[in-house]
This record gives C-alpha cells, sequence and structure tokens, in this order.
C-alpha cells in the first residue's frame, strides 16, 4: 500500500535508514517525496539523525541548513557535513567538532575556514592526509605538515615538491611511516640513515630503497631480523649469496623462504643451513623435502 497518506507519528516506527528507499536505482519508481519524511518537522529529523547521521543527505534543504541538526550529524560523523547547507559551512564552531570527528571532513568546510591553521592544525591531527584539502597557504606551513605527517607519515604525498627536501619532514614521515619513503626525493632513497629509519617501521620500505641499499648486508640482516620475509625486498645478489643466506638464517630462519630457487634447491647448502636451524628443510625445495635419501643423509 502507499506511503502517502501515512501520518509523521507512523513514520516514526522505521528505522532513520528507511529514509533510504526509493532514492536508489532499483526502487521501482519510488522517491522520497512519498515518504511521510518529506512531511516530518525539525523535532522528527532531530531524532533520525541522532539516530543515523545519513539521514540528513535526505533532509529537505531547510533542515540541511539547520545549524543544530547538521551539528548533530558531524558529532557522529565529521564527514556529514558535505551535506549542510548555507551558512553552515562557514560556521566555525561547527566544521571545527566535524574534523575532531573526521580530519578529512575539511574537504566540505568554506574556503576562509581551510585557511584557519588552528582548524586545520585541528584536522590534520585527527587524520594527516587532510592536509591536501587545507589552504595552499597552510600546505607551506611548517607546524601544519609536521603535525601531518606526524599523524601519517603517507601525508607526505600531499606535500609540494619542494618542500619535500626537507630532512625533518621527511624523517618524521618515515619514523610514523616507513612506507612513506615512497614519497621522498630520490636522494633520500639513497641515504643510509634514512633507509635504515624507514626499514626498522616497516621492513617492507626496503624495496624503496636505492639498488645499492638493497645490497646492503648491514640494512638487509636488520630488516630480516625483524621479519625473515623482508629477504624478498634484496637485491639478487645477496639473495642468492651463500654465506650471506647462511647469516641471515642464523638471524631469522624464515628468510630462507625468499632466498633464490638455486639455493633452495642446492643439496649441500640445505645441509649446511639446517646446522644452523633443522627448521631450514621446511623451506627447501620440494624435491629435497620429498626425498628419502636426503632425510636419512641429514
Amino acid at each position: 500500500s502507499s506511503h502517502v497518506g501515512a501520518s509523521p507519528r507512523c513514520f516514526s516506527r522505521f528505522r532513520p535508514l528507511a529514509l533510504y528507499a526509493g532514492t536508489g536505482r532499483n526502487a521501482g519508481g519510488r522517491s522520497l517525496q512519498r515518504w511521510p519524511g518529506a512531511m516530518m518537522n525539525n523535532a522528527r529529523w532531530h531524532d533520525c539523525i541522532q539516530r543515523d547521521s545519513r539521514a540528513l543527505r535526505l533532509a529537505p534543504s531547510t533542515f540541511r541548513a539547520d545549524r543544530k541538526l547538521v551539528m548533530e550529524a558531524v558529532r557522529q560523523d565529521g564527514q556529514s557535513l558535505e551535506f549542510g547547507c548555507g551558512a553552515v559551512r562557514s560556521d566555525r564552531d561547527l566544521v571545527m567538532a566535524a574534523v575532531q570527528r573526521n580530519g578529512t571532513a575539511l574537504r566540505h568546510a568554506s574556503l576562509d575556514l581551510q585557511c584557519d591553521k588552528e582548524l586545520v592544525l585541528q584536522a590534520v591531527s585527527k587524520d594527516g592526509l587532510a592536509l591536501q584539502f587545507a589552504s595552499t597557504e597552510l600546505r607551506e606551513d611548517m607546524d601544519v605538515l609536521l603535525k601531518a605527517v606526524q599523524q601519517n607519515g603517507l601525508a607526505l604525498s600531499c606535500i609540494h615538491n619542494k618542500l619535500r627536501g626537507n630532512r625533518t619532514l621527511v624523517m618524521e614521515a618515515i619514523n610514523q611511516n616507513g612506507m612513506a619513503l615512497r614519497f621522498a626525493p630520490a636522494d633520500f632513497r639513497k641515504d643510509k640513515e634514512i633507509v635504515r629509519a624507514a626499514v626498522r617501521n616497516c621492513v617492507q620500505a626496503l624495496e624503496l630503497a636505492h639498488g645499492h641499499l638493497r645490497e646492503d648486508p648491514d640494512i638487509v640482516l636488520e630488516a630480516v631480523e625483524r621479519k625473515g620475509a623482508a629477504l624478498q625486498f634484496a637485491a639478487s645478489k645477496l639473495r642468492s649469496d651463500k654465506a650471506f643466506v647462511l647469516k641471515s638464517i642464523e638471524r631469522n630462519v624464515w628468510s630462507l623462504g625468499s632466498a633464490t630457487r638455486e639455493l633452495r634447491a642446492d643439496r649441500a647448502f640445505i645441509h649446511e643451513a639446517m646446522k644452523r636451524n633443522h627448521m631450514a628443510l621446511e623451506f627447501a625445495a620440494a624435491e629435497i623435502r620429498e626425498d628419502p635419501a636426503f632425510h636419512i643423509e641429514a
């Protein structure tokens, strides 16, 4: 039966997500205007938004411009600011509440508020990637940049190339997330101190280092000690070096799984590896693991 004649009181029995009925492509032609929600007053919209902030996007524009309703929504989900109308996106207290909940809600703030340093600092403190929505001037402000990369090292990707050469910024970024090395200038990928710091945070950062550092035994062994599979990110020269792989096995036997196939199929080498750690057999090539004669020899 049709809902056109239903009363607002009847509608209150529905959960807020019922507001979504008829808004999709497969809704059978029904629209929100056929739901009693279009006739609800402020108090009933407030009740729906309290239950589910997503209801705001379906409210009539007059309600989406209501400061109290929008504030209720952004306190649940800062991204609800997107559905605010009129002056609410320029309301500093309301936008502050939104970015305190979701830093990237800054994208929905007015241009004036994207220039507000205190508000932007709050946004990037919550989510460093909110930096991309700050004004051009604030994206060059060192206080803002440091706060952003300290919260999320990957915010280094949002910084202008001319500023990524700042060693302090890069070091802060990789200390938070080693994979931020991906966004550092090439010279930093050749820098042993920078690469070592990145690898200490995330061993996978080793694959982002310059070739000569992926051949550096000290850096690779340190990575392997943290996680055996890190050997896969080292240069093939080390992964096929018998003496080096034996050293890595002593640090972490799981590293053998990332050695070259030739080494793992070398019977003499696997014998030697098992002297370091008997579990080495687990990572040998199948023809060795499944050979009864080898087990007798071992």
